[in-house]
Parts: C-alpha cells; sequence; structure tokens
C-alpha cells in the first residue's frame, strides 16, 4: 500500500490567493525486515524531485527509502 511520508508542511507564500499544499514522499510499500521497518519505493527512472523528496526524509525524519526498478 501507499505510504505518505510528510517532509515540508504546507504554507501561504506573501500575495499567494491560497496556501501551496504540503510536500510530502509517497512510498509504495513499508514493512517489517529482520526487526526493522524498511521503506521502499519503486522507480522506472530517478528523477530530481524524488532524489530531492527521498534526502528530506533521511535529513528530517532518519528514514532511508529503498529504491527498486
Amino acid at each position: 500500500r501507499q505510504v505518505p511520508i510528510a517532509l515540508v508542511p504546507g504554507a501561504k507564500l506573501h500575495g499567494a490567493a491560497r496556501a501551496r499544499p504540503a510536500i510530502r514522499l509517497v512510498v509504495d510499500f513499508t514493512y517489517i525486515e529482520a526487526g526493522q521497518q524498511i521503506w521502499e519505493d519503486t522507480k522506472g527512472f530517478e528523477t530530481a524531485a524524488s532524489l530531492m523528496k527521498r534526502h528530506l526524509a533521511k535529513a528530517l525524519h532518519g528514514i532511508d527509502v529503498r529504491v527498486t526498478a
């Protein structure tokens, strides 16, 4: 099942009519393997946005996302 990870809350920018939505990473699976929680995502190819979101997940939450092709 797909699991969202909140990275950055939504915010209303100066002069904007509406708030920008939160930034989140949605991984395809999360499960327990050898007593450890695994976060796994499948990708056909890596994009700059997905790399940045994985970086934020690791830096902010300590979540290391495993990517499979």
